[in-house]
């Protein structure tokens, strides 16, 4: 397949002596040649430089760790303390740029049985490349860094939540962490971009998909365009690192679908901005633990995601596994209830950008959805059925975290109107949230 540097041609190659299938259909690198152009497509993603990938694991001097006291088997760790001088990890910035690109399966001329995911390709790129040491440090300890509510005073890091079906864009100055978790088969992709302008911050966003429509796939080009927008790419050339977490090998194959539909998302992306001449920008695939590369398997043989929630440090541009508590995040369930509407149809809700220090939750309609189920007899079913009938992976699921945010939403939706919630369901009403200064406490905008 795809993984090495050629220093010679520029052109990806693999780096032992032949190409063969596996017994999934599946090529694998072993020979020193481009990849065949009937099995795979070149795209305008580069990948990370070895060089420019620690070999390290990722030492936290971001704040001050303490080993969970909770029987989460060690697979958290919650925040103590914050040092302002300290934003930095045992990671390396690339420097230079790469001229290693990503090549996808091409399943055009694919017959039935032999299609080849995404996820499966990139997880035989050698394991000295810069993407799949970089996926290492991020999954090999499988612990999240957890915000609560002890993480709400005046020295802790300022944390920016983004839910399911959202995206937010941030800048330093505002938000020191910007993240999302509770993503089983959805996927969160953070993107970081800066530009020859030494005047203005590097600006960070994260999506979190839930599906596969075209509206979303709309939602990660206008992204893709704010960052130019804030950049004024007329005059700066653009540089953009990308990560993407999600999905693990679920037996419904409803990761991986969306697994192929954001890579090749992402890569038509890349090829439109990169071969402009009026974007100057180069986008880098710095992360992709995505289906099978963030898959686990429990003692009893189950498969379950290794990462389930995604951060981004905004200062440094470092990301890591992280999960916060449901009381931390602002208006939990007036944001879950959009998921029940119609709205969430129209692609991503942007609830923050650059230009406002207030999360916006733009009004929605969801007065019909009393209509459509009966909502006091989902609230009476037991948490095993609920989480059958509400999630698209129940056996995975942190039952407890689940239940309880379900329930929250099923009764802000029997219990509220939008006209009490938004000031009404127009576009032009909205939900507007401020932070205390210096703290992650969030109150409503008079």
């Amino acid at each position: 397949m795809v993984i090495a540097n050629s220093d010679s041609t520029g052109t990806l190659v693999s780096l032992d002596d032949n190409l063969h299938r596996n017994k999934q259909g599946l090529w694998i690198p072993t020979t020193v040649v481009p990849p065949p152009s009937n099995v795979y497509r070149k795209t305008a993603l580069h990948l990370p430089n070895v060089s420019s990938v620690s070999r390290t694991s990722s030492t936290v001097s971001l704040v001050s760790l303490a080993c969970s006291d909770s029987d989460s088997d060690d697979d958290e760790y919650h925040v103590s303390t914050y040092d302002d001088n300290c934003w930095s990890f045992d990671t390396h910035k690339n420097t230079s740029k790469s001229t290693e690109v990503l090549y996808l399966p091409d399943n055009s001329n694919a017959t039935e049985g032999e299609t080849l995911h995404v996820d499966k390709a990139i997880e035989c790129l050698h394991s000295e490349s810069g993407l799949m040491m970089n996926n290492l440090q991020l999954l090999e300890s499988g612990k999240h860094r957890v915000y609560d509510k002890a993480s709400s005073g005046n020295h802790h890091p300022r944390v920016l939540y983004v839910a399911q079906g959202e995206v937010g864009h941030t800048v330093p100055h505002q938000t020191d962490v910007l993240m999302s978790d509770r993503a089983t088969t959805c996927h969160i992709v953070a993107f970081r971009s800066t530009s020859t302008d030494t005047e203005k911050e590097a600006l960070s966003s994260i999506c979190h998909i839930d599906g596969t429509s075209s509206a979303y796939e709309q939602s990660i080009y206008d992204l893709v365009q704010h960052h130019c927008n804030y950049h004024d790419n007329t005059n700066h050339a653009i540089e953009m690192d990308i990560h993407v977490l999600g999905g693990y090998a679920d037996e419904h194959g409803t990761s991986v679908e969306i697994s192929n539909w954001l890579m090749g998302v992402l890569a038509d992306v890349a090829d439109k901005y990169t071969s402009s001449n009026e974007t100057g920008m180069t986008m880098t695939l710095q992360t992709c633990a995505i289906s099978s590369i963030n898959t686990t398997c429990t003692f009893h043989g189950r498969s379950e995601p290794i990462g389930r929630g995604f951060a981004i440090c905004c200062k440094t541009g470092n990301v890591f596994l992280a999960k916060c508590d449901k009381s931390f995040v602002p208006a939990i369930s007036a944001r879950s209830s959009r998921l029940f509407s119609a709205n969430s149809q129209s692609g991503l809700a942007c609830v923050h950008t650059e230009q406002s220090d207030c999360i916006t939750i733009h009004a929605f309609d969801y007065s019909h959805v009393k209509d459509s189920f009966d909502i006091r007899a989902m609230l009476a079913l037991p948490d095993d059925l609920l989480l059958q009938y509400t999630s698209t992976s129940p056996d995975v699921e942190d039952k407890h975290d689940f239940c309880h945010i379900m329930r929250s939403t099923f009764r802000f939706l029997l219990q509220t109107t939008p006209a009490q919630v938004f000031g009404g369901s127009s576009n032009d009403c909205s939900l507007q949230l401020r932070r205390v200064k210096g703290t992650n406490t969030w109150k409503r905008c008079d």
